[in-house]
This record gives structure tokens, C-alpha cells and sequence, in this order.
């Protein structure tokens, strides 16, 4: 077993891999904190006059905008890498109401890349290191560090979605992909060419099931990797174009390039002078192997028992492990449940160790309601707001953590006019200073659009909400810089 395992993980690669990881990682990252500053106002209820924070968090995101820009470039990186971990847990492990899946994996991926070999081929730091001493640090990468960035950043993440997903109707049905981008507000774009297309939403929504339940068992044998680098990355591309989080599916396919077979990598750079000058890449394969285990390696997979052990009692919460502790353990379930809840409370900030239920039937079940908001300036002249379009899709600002916050929390199947009126009139404070608007005499008009919840796959559903008429549901009338709200009861319009 253990020759096995130094086998496996201590093959060696040229790093490419790594290195390309690490730059659209980075690249991924300084994309999120780019949002985060321009939301600031809303995250950190920033909004003077209206709301004034005690701390002004900005100087911190444009000094992590830095350390990202070090990170990708491979300048300092194991200072980059500390300095992003440590920002990574001030800000979004914090996060309650403007947190979203992408975080968990950028915390996990964030505290992995601190043990990550330095000098890797793309980094400026080896080109800096051969130009001072006109020899190469590492000539050659253990495959092993590849394989525990994905393990955490995707292997443990499918295998614990499916202890979700087989409870799901929706899933079990071949829906898991089609749904979600047949509804007006969760879908980033209009593929209904592709989505009246039902041999092959559903061979979609099957095939993530069995990709995400055997991805696990598959990662350790390299002749699988080239199978699941194609099917991965293509279904993470997938997400980019179909629903408005492309960080989430960017961030995801970046992982698929550590999983790249070498010889494709070198393949491609062989006759590229620039791999051989700068990055000290000659283009053949590596069949050296370590007789040992590298200690940041060891270091490595002693965290992976830990982080499996961790996402064990996250099991507890899924929809199948609540149903196996109530049948077999009905005197302890509560005691179970408040275990892994309180374990879960803390390796979700730490270390990103949390339940990965993931566009499940309990976001879509029973939403049918799209809510857009419309400026009425003091001469009549409307503007909508970049939330939500004529046709009821996310638009504008609405991508990414603003998408989830608005659709899920703003918003809801089953929604609170007080919450969703207290959330709203934020918005519009946000909106108008964005704008120069000073809220002197301004009204913002609630529309509603109703849509149906589809119990099965139908031709053209997307398109057949979309067309849904829009009607008013209330005012937020600001005189003064202060506010009143007037609003219809929106479930029973």
C-alpha cells in the first residue's frame, strides 16, 4: 500500500500544472475581491448618511488585490500565499449574508497552496532565481501536491453533493441540470435551443451524477485523469455559460488543470522557445521518482484524514445522513446533529469544510416569483435597476455572491415582506450613490413577475416565463432621505 501511494504521488511532472493552477487561481480570487470592493457598501453596511461602519475595509481589499497580483505573477509566493490566506479568513470566512459556495473552496485552497513547492516553471520568482545563479531550484514536481488540490477542491465536494443529490426528485430525475436553467432568474443566459433538447438534459444531469460519485475513487489512477479532465472542465465551462456565478465554474476548472497529463503540456511547449529559455522546460517526460515522501507532502495527506474526517460529520447533515441517523440512532439524533453542527462552525472558516448542497429543489421549490426594481426620478424619467432584466434573467451587478444574496436572501420561494422591504431599501441607498442620486424625492417601484415551478422537463419553458407580464407590487418612497414602503402580499398576487 505504501509503495503504492509513493508511486502515485511522487511521480514526478514538470510543475506546469501547478503553475497554471496557481495563475488562474489568483485570477479567480482578485475577480472576487474586485466585487467585494464594489460591493462594499452593501457587505460591510457601509452607506453613510443612511449607515456608517466603524472600520473601512477597503484599504485590505486593495492591498489583497496586491498579494493576488504577487500570487499569480509567482513573485514571493510562499508571502503571497500566507498574506491571501490570512485576508481570506478576515473577510470571507466572516461572511454570512454575502457568502457563496466558491468561498468554502477558496478558504480550503487558499490554507493547501501554503505547502505548494515554490520555483514552479511559470513563476517569476525561478526565472529571477536562474538569472541570479544561472541554475534551476526544482527541476521536477511530486504529482502528489496536484492531487490534494483536487482533492479538496473537487474530490471531496462531489462526493459529499451526493449525499444531497440522491435525496433530490429533482436530481433522480435527470433534472439536476435542465431545471435550474430553465427558471428566469437562476439562468445566466437563453439556451433554450439546448435545453428543448431533452435526450440531452437529461444524459447532462445523469452524467453529473455518476461523474461526481466516482471522481473520488478515480482521481488515484493517472489512465482516468485524461476521462476526467475532459468531462470536468466541461461541465464547469458549462456553468460559466449557463448560470451567472462564472467564478464558481471558472474556479472549479482551474483545479481540472493540475489533472492535465504532462506529456500534453510538453507536447504543446516542446518547441516553444520561451519554455526552455525562461522557464527552464525541455519539453520530455519526467520518470524520475522520490524513494520517499517529500515532508510538505506527508504534511499534505496528514491533512487529507483530517479534512475527511471533518467532511464525515458534514455527511450528518445532508438530506441522506439526517434520514440514517433518525432510523438508526433515534435517541442520539439531536445530540448528533448539534455535534456536527457546531464541528461544521468551525471548519468552514478555517478550512472550508462544509455541506455541499448545491442547486437543490428546496432553492427552486414553490419560487414563483421574479422581483425587479424600477427608479422613478422626480421628472418621470424610470431606469431599472441593473438586478433583473425585461425578461426576468439576471442582469448587470447580479452575478457571482450579489446573484446569491439577491435570489436567495433578498428574494426566496417563500418571501418575508418585511426582510425583503428592509433588504431592498439597502439596495437602493447602494444604487444611489453608485448613480448621484441624493434620495431627496425619488420612488423605486417593486415589479413582480409570476412564473411557474415546472414538475418536469418542458419544450420552451424558459422562454414561456420569460414572456410572463410584469405588475406592481409597491413603492419605496424616499422624501428626504427617508423612507416609506407600501407592498402587496407577493405570494398571493
Amino acid at each position: 500500500m505504501r509503495k503504492a501511494l509513493l508511486n502515485l504521488h511522487c511521480s514526478q511532472t514538470s510543475g506546469i500544472g501547478l503553475s497554471l493552477f496557481r495563475i488562474l487561481f489568483a485570477l479567480v480570487v482578485f475577480a472576487e475581491v474586485c466585487q467585494i470592493i464594489y460591493l462594499e457598501g452593501l457587505i460591510f453596511k457601509n452607506l453613510p448618511p443612511f449607515q456608517v461602519s466603524e472600520t473601512d475595509p477597503t484599504f485590505f481589499l486593495v492591498a489583497w488585490l496586491g498579494v493576488l497580483v504577487a500570487l499569480a505573477a509567482g513573485f514571493h509566493v510562499k508571502i503571497a500565499a500566507i498574506c491571501n490566506y490570512l485576508l481570506t479568513l478576515a473577510s470571507l470566512g466572516t461572511f454570512t449574508s454575502f457568502e457563496y459556495h466558491l468561498d468554502y473552496a477558496i478558504i480550503g485552497l487558499s490554507f493547501l497552496i501554503l505547502f505548494i513547492p515554490s520555483y514552479d516553471p511559470l513563476s517569476l520568482d525561478r526565472f529571477l532565481y536562474r538569472k541570479k545563479r544561472a541554475k534551476t531550484p526544482n527541476s521536477s514536481f511530486p504529482l502528489g501536491y496536484n492531487l490534494l488540490l483536487l482533492f479538496l477542491g473537487a474530490g471531496i465536494v462531489y462526493f459529499d453533493s451526493i449525499f444531497h443529490k440522491i435525496a433530490s426528485p429533482m436530481w433522480m430525475a435527470g433534472l439536476g441540470m435542465w431545471q435550474p436553467a430553465s427558471l428566469p432568474f437562476a439562468a445566466g443566459l437563453d439556451l433554450t435551443p439546448l435545453l428543448n433538447q431533452k435526450w440531452l438534459m437529461l444524459s447532462l444531469g445523469y452524467l453529473t451524477l455518476i461523474f461526481e460519485t466516482v471522481f473520488l475513487f478515480l482521481l488515484p489512477f493517472r489512465k482516468t485523469h485524461a476521462a476526467l479532465v475532459t468531462i470536468g472542465f466541461g461541465l464547469h465551462v458549462g456553468i460559466v455559460l449557463a448560470f451567472p456565478i462564472p467564478c464558481f465554474g471558472l474556479g472549479v476548472a482551474a483545479l481540472y488543470f493540475l489533472l492535465i497529463p504532462d506529456h500534453w503540456y510538453l507536447r504543446l511547449l516542446k518547441k516553444t522557445e520561451f519554455a526552455e529559455r525562461y522557464c527552464d522546460i525541455k519539453g520530455e517526460v519526467i520518470t524520475q521518482k522520490h524513494t520517499r515522501f517529500p515532508v510538505n507532502l506527508k504534511l499534505g495527506l496528514t491533512f487529507v484524514g483530517v479534512t475527511l474526517l471533518l467532511q464525515f460529520f458534514c455527511l450528518f447533515e445532508s438530506p441522506t445522513g439526517r434520514k440514517f441517523i433518525a432510523e438508526k440512532f433515534p435517541e442520539k439524533a439531536q445530540q448528533i446533529h448539534n455535534f456536527s453542527t457546531s464541528v461544521i462552525g468551525y471548519s468552514t472558516p478555517l478550512l472550508g469544510i462544509h455541506p455541499h448542497g448545491v442547486f437543490m429543489d428546496w432553492h427552486f421549490s414553490g419560487y414563483n416569483h421574479i422581483v425587479s426594481v424600477t427608479h422613478r426620478s422626480p421628472d418621470g424619467v424610470k431606469t431599472r435597476l441593473p438586478l433583473i432584466d425585461e425578461r426576468g434573467m439576471p442582469t448587470g451587478l447580479n452575478v457571482g455572491r450579489f446573484w446569491v444574496y439577491y435570489t436567495f436572501r433578498v428574494n426566496a420561494p417563500n418571501l418575508n415582506s418585511q426582510a425583503l422591504a428592509a433588504r431592498l431599501r439597502d439596495i437602493t441607498i447602494f444604487w444611489a450613490r453608485k448613480n448621484s442620486i441624493n434620495l431627496l424625492d425619488d420612488t423605486f417601484e417593486i415589479m413582480v413577475k409570476k412564473v411557474d415551478s415546472p414538475s418536469g422537463w418542458e419544450k420552451d419553458f424558459l422562454r414561456q416565463q420569460s414572456k410572463r407580464p410584469w405588475q406592481k407590487a409597491g413603492e419605496l418612497v424616499w422624501r428626504n432621505r427617508q423612507v416609506s414602503v407600501t407592498m402587496k402580499d407577493i405570494e398571493s398576487l
